[in-house]
């Protein structure tokens, strides 16, 4: 989506787009990363500064009195809706796989110009509907038979209706299975993001253009499989990797190391220790003593140099550690450093 590029005159609204995808596409998104995408959309729109004053986000279980078109239809289904106000859009971005005015940009957490068309698809593959609508504009997902060299093929598309502009844009999700699984994906979909006012964000330790360094909350983290997880990496504003110390990683640019694979959620420990590395040379001497004590628990697991080959990560970190407390150990007063170590 963007921000007020949509004309708002008096351009006819088709009946029908056809996005050229066939329903049996191979991809198959399940329900976190279809959330995901969908917020994703509103996030880059509204921009991270102002996420969490202008994007409204709930979710419910539908019944009967639920006030919905869908409510018969979807009774005892999982429903979403995400609203903001204003950022209208023209329907035509949603039309084409890599048409997108994010692409080639920086400051977004979405780049390819796919996620709302295949998150829609699969969502109806999944047995779900939707309703999305900006401006003048309303669409829901279609799908029709087309016939190539003979063969019946069947299609994927939006059915477009004309409405009056209420000054929202607005996207609801229809029929997804109420399980505890998905009902923990909504409710947690929002912690995915980088915005200063994520419930498992603490203060703000330092934050410059390219990095943000923050404290941990209270609130759990969740990464149920994974309990040594104390703190979370972003990369380009999406939560992409887990720290074993408490704190909040996030970096704006593009990694060296980052791996190109677009189907890898969570990034390597070597990635993610790289990542605190390049974070680590930029610090200030007080944000870089409040790291180091951070991560008092990694300070044995530094290990020796190996010759022939590095292998990086957190837990055994070839020398990353190491480089970190030399770059801190420099850029912090020593009579300091060592009173303030002395008295924790």
């Amino acid at each position: 989506m963007n921000t007020n590029t949509y004309d708002k005159g008096v351009c006819e609204i088709p009946d029908f787009i056809s996005l050229g995808i066939t329903m049996d596409y191979p991809v198959r998104w399940g329900v976190r990363r279809i959330i995901r995408d969908f917020i994703q959309n509103f996030y880059d729109s509204i921009g991270y500064e102002h996420f969490a004053e202008e994007f409204e986000y709930r979710w419910e279980i539908m019944d009967e009195d639920t006030p919905a078109a869908a409510c018969s239809r979807y009774a005892g289904q999982l429903h979403i809706r995400m609203r903001t106000p204003g950022h209208t859009f023209s329907y035509e971005w949603l039309s084409h796989i890599g048409g997108s005015t994010k692409t080639g940009k920086s400051g977004y957490a979405g780049k390819y110009g796919e996620g709302f068309k295949i998150a829609l698809l699969c969502l109806v593959k999944l047995g779900g509907d939707a309703e999305m609508s900006s401006g003048r504009w309303k669409l829901r997902p279609y799908q029709y038979m087309e016939e190539i060299e003979d063969r019946k093929v069947e299609m994927f598309g939006y059915r477009m209706e004309e409405r009056e502009d209420d000054g929202f844009t607005t996207l609801d999700l229809y029929g997804l299975p109420a399980s505890d699984e998905n009902l923990r994906y909504a409710r947690e979909a929002l912690l995915e993001f980088f915005f200063p006012e994520n419930e498992l964000f603490g203060d703000a330790v330092e934050t410059a253009e390219d990095y943000a360094l923050y404290g941990r909350s209270d609130k759990e983290i969740p990464c149920m499989e994974h309990e040594d997880i104390q703190g979370v990496f972003y990369y380009q504003y999406i939560a992409r990797g887990r720290l074993p110390f408490p704190a909040v990683v996030h970096i704006q640019g593009k990694l060296d190391t980052f791996e190109c694979d677009r189907s890898r959620e969570i990034l390597s420990e070597a990635t993610v220790a790289a990542a605190v590395y390049t974070v680590a040379e930029q610090l200030s001497p007080k944000a870089s003593l409040w790291l180091l004590m951070r991560m008092e628990a990694q300070w044995k697991d530094t290990p020796k140099f190996k010759r022939k080959r590095r292998r990086v990560s957190m837990k055994n970190a070839d020398g990353t550690l190491r480089s970190i407390f030399t770059l801190i150990g420099r850029s912090v007063d020593a009579d300091y450093t060592h009173r303030k170590m002395a008295s924790m």
